[in-house]
């Protein structure tokens, strides 16, 4: 499988819509899409990205033992993100304590 860069398409977006921030948020939907990929499995049904906004990612969490385990682990995902994306797009990730489940059953269906 072919790997793709994600620089490379940014630049081409930037040019075309003329307004960076716009291009930022889509690389950072991107890398958002292998959440499972970057927190593992057993994070990954117990957290859900919600948003990205001027570098920050807000995550919503199942409970604040999982809060607790994935602040351990921030400096680590931040790193996984921002090479997901291609940049340095991630800057801090915030996290709160919300029922996921259905947020992410919508979400799926969203896509």
């Amino acid at each position: 499988m072919k790997t793709r860069h994600p620089t490379v398409l940014g630049k081409a977006l930037e040019k075309i819509l003329g307004r960076p921030e716009i291009v930022r948020e889509a690389k950072a939907r991107i890398a958002l899409k292998h959440w499972e990929d970057i927190v593992g499995c057993i994070l990954s049904k117990k957290s859900a990205p919600d948003r990205y906004s001027r570098g920050v990612l807000w995550v919503s969490v199942s409970s604040s033992l999982w809060v607790q385990e994935l602040q351990l682990r921030k400096k680590e995902l931040l790193a996984s993100l921002n090479e997901r994306s291609g940049e340095n797009l991630f800057q801090d990730i915030r996290f709160r304590v919300q029922n996921i489940a259905k947020d992410i059953s919508r979400k799926e269906s969203e896509d």
